[in-house]
């Protein structure tokens, strides 16, 4: 039960990224996509420290916390290099959905090594937060020890 606590909360962006979506199209108000890729990724980092009490392995903890944003990138990468269009159905719109929030963060670095596109963008906003979960993890394994 407490692995299925940790793939579920690995879901997490996907509710910001409607709301962003939402605001950017229904109310004509731009959010600031890079805070709020900052702000996933502390969330990504806290989800990584308290893992700590769901799972007892490290590498297991970080891969099913990730295990929805590895899905949905294989997906987006499907999708956008190998079939050349999105779906239009509910699968191609919470690709989009789910990295929205955290994608301008990953463009910003995409850009650096000039693959700049979006599944550029969400690859590197994968790595982000890995990257983030694992060092939480670490942090709350070291605060415990």
């Amino acid at each position: 039960m407490k692995r299925i606590i940790l793939v579920l909360i690995g879901f997490a962006p996907l509710p910001l990224g409607f709301l962003t979506n939402f605001f950017m199209m229904y109310r004509n108000f731009m959010p600031r996509l890079i805070i709020m890729g900052i702000l996933i990724l502390v969330a990504w980092f806290i989800f990584g420290m308290l893992s700590t009490k769901l799972v007892a392995q490290r590498k297991e903890a970080v891969l099913l916390l990730n295990t929805p944003a590895i899905l949905i990138l294989l997906s987006l990468l499907l999708q956008e290099l190998i079939l050349r269009r999105f779906f239009t159905n509910t699968i191609g719109t919470l690709v989009l959905y789910f990295y929205l929030p955290v994608v301008s963060l990953g463009n910003i670095f995409a850009r650096i090594t000039s693959v700049a596109s979006i599944s550029g963008g969400a690859s590197v906003a994968f790595a982000l937060m890995l990257i983030t979960s694992y060092l939480g993890r670490r942090v709350a394994e070291r605060a415990e020890e």
